[in-house]
């Protein structure tokens, strides 16, 4: 499977875009990374094709699919998530996480 991608904005406004990284597929800033395990990352939408970043948008932090889902032994696929605690853009709330964890589903166990 190859990576793909859906964009929510959360409640403050700011969008992100969500990459479904799929084990054994390529990512890091030139896909030179081989994932060992299913992996989600963040980008800051406001940014896609903005100077050099792509066109997911600038990169906030990446995370293992299971623990977004709960699917580990974390067991927690509630809230919202703090992506950075030294940007406060970079927080989903609850409700805009409950539709990407609902995506994350949808695309792992398709």
């Amino acid at each position: 499977m190859r990576n793909t991608s859906t964009t929510v904005t959360a409640e403050h406004g700011v969008p992100f875009t969500a990459v479904y990284v799929p084990a054994g597929g390529a990512y890091g800033a030139t896909d030179s990374l081989i994932a060992i395990v299913d992996l989600v990352e963040f980008y800051d939408a406001r940014y896609a094709l903005v100077n050099d970043f792509g066109e997911a948008g600038q990169f906030v932090n990446r995370y293992n699919a299971d623990t977004m889902l709960g699917r580990d032994s974390w067991r927690s696929a509630t809230g919202g998530i703090n992506l950075n605690g030294g940007v406060p853009d970079w927080e989903i709330d609850a409700a805009t996480m409950t539709e990407v964890r609902d995506w994350l589903t949808a695309v792992v166990d398709a």
